[in-house]
């Protein structure tokens, strides 16, 4: 039995500490993507690598947070980042299952 509690123990601190570092890494890329003073270029990189982080555990936030990257994109004229919005917002999408907003997305993505 102890062997058991130790080892349930191992497990809850390894994920303890996984999430504490996602948090810390996610903390970062906000502090850049709010600071204006940042290149666009950055603060559209920084929103990017967050909505990806959430495409698989939570696609609506995901599907959001990558809508806020397109607008900033688009005021910015950064054709790369829009079609990185439109392509986590067709796989994230596609992991819900909402196959053909997928493959609009996913097109406007390529063709951009």
């Amino acid at each position: 039995m102890n062997k058991l509690v130790q080892f349930i123990l191992t497990l809850f601190l390894i994920h303890c500490s996984v999430s504490d570092g996602q948090n810390k890494r996610l903390d970062s890329l906000w502090k850049v993507y709010n600071e204006a003073k940042q290149a666009d270029t950055c603060r559209l990189n920084a929103i990017h690598k967050i909505a990806w982080t959430y495409t698989n555990t939570k696609p609506d936030t995901a599907i959001l947070i990558a809508e806020k990257e397109k607008q900033l994109a688009l005021e910015k004229k950064q054709v790369f980042y829009i079609a990185k919005a439109y392509n986590t917002i067709g796989y994230t999408c596609s992991n819900t299952g909402n196959y053909s907003k997928a493959i609009e997305n996913l097109q406007t993505a390529l063709k951009l």
